[in-house]
């Protein structure tokens, strides 16, 4: 099952610079943490100083949306992230579970 959590545990993140030192690629870090989804894996690991798993760079590649969407850029992290066009957010899906668990209190 994927995780659709932004939230990140010690445990986890410790994971993650364990597999980095022992040289896995993000293909490795995707199969040994299969609740988590290749982008949020690449995400965390940009976050946590592990340049060579830029989301940024694949991301950066030219893309067009699918019909009905929305190019936009994320304005938390500049990901560029697909949108419907009648319902446009202004946030990735990764920035907004955050935002919608800081406003449930």
């Amino acid at each position: 099952m994927t995780s659709f959590t932004n939230v990140w545990t010690p445990a986890e993140d410790a994971t993650l610079h364990k597999m980095h030192e022992e040289g896995c690629d993000l293909d490795a870090m995707v199969a040994r943490m299969p609740e988590r989804t290749r982008e949020a894996i690449r995400k965390r690991c940009w976050k946590l100083g592990m340049r060579n798993y830029d989301p940024r760079a694949e991301n950066e590649q030219p893309w067009e949306p699918y019909p009905g969407m929305l190019k936009r850029r994320c304005l938390r992290c500049d990901y560029w992230f697909a949108t419907p066009i009648e319902d446009p957010q202004p946030v990735c899906a990764d920035c907004q579970e955050p935002m919608r668990l800081s406003t449930k209190r």
